[in-house]
């Protein structure tokens, strides 16, 4: 457990550990999806602490841990964060992502074709409520680009406008692009909202500081 369950001591980002997901962390992943489900949340812990709108099941997620992988970040032996990613081919059979699909085919990034570039779909990031605000996130995309830049050129992804604190960190902290903006009316019936944001990562890029 981590070394105090009720309050995490604040720790230097050294003292955590990133890592590719062992089959053995499925259970602590599901426990974060809960935390952030949408679903599961106010509209006020949606709006101050971000939120996701996809659910994996175990088998599915013993098939990313497999191929490609899911990236983990642990304090003291305790996963207290994830970032789940998966090829563009396998992200295209995805229902829900066909709009997504039909606006960055026709997109250039850094004056280059979407095409051109050998690209990873990002699905999904959670982070343990209490550990929200500690660099998280930067670790496990530093762990992505160590594990990756070597086989993809950029990641991609898209993030709902409602879904602020996500979109502030994608944008500030991490130096992703808002490469599109659109609109997916059937999506505000679900409280994930109506309008989005595609978002690029060049994988290949020096660490932001």
């Amino acid at each position: 457990m981590p070394r105090n369950p009720e309050q995490p001591e604040k720790s230097e980002a050294s003292a955590f550990e990133a890592r590719m997901a062992k089959f053995s962390d499925r259970q602590r992943i599901r426990e974060l999806q809960e935390q952030n489900y949408v679903e599961n949340l106010s509209e006020e812990e949606k709006r101050e602490g971000g939120f996701i709108g996809i659910r994996f099941d175990d088998n599915e997620l013993k098939k990313l841990i497999e191929d490609p992988g899911i990236v983990v970040v642990q304090d003291a032996g305790t996963v207290v964060g994830y970032l789940s990613f998966t090829t563009l081919d396998k992200a295209r059979e995805i229902a829900d992502l066909e709009p997504f699909f039909e606006r960055v085919k026709d997109l250039r990034f850094e004056g280059k074709d979407f095409s051109e570039y050998r690209s990873l779909f990002l699905e999904q990031i959670s982070i343990d409520k209490r550990y929200k605000g500690k660099g998280i996130p930067k670790l496990l995309y530093e762990k992505l680009k160590q594990d990756s830049k070597d086989r993809y050129d950029i990641a991609v992804s898209e993030i709902s406008d409602l879904n602020q604190r996500s979109l502030h960190v994608a944008r500030d902290k991490l130096g992703f692009k808002i490469i599109d903006t659109y609109d997916v009316p059937e999506r505000e019936e679900t409280g994930e909202g109506k309008t989005w944001h595609a978002v690029a990562l060049d994988l290949r890029s020096p660490e932001r500081e």
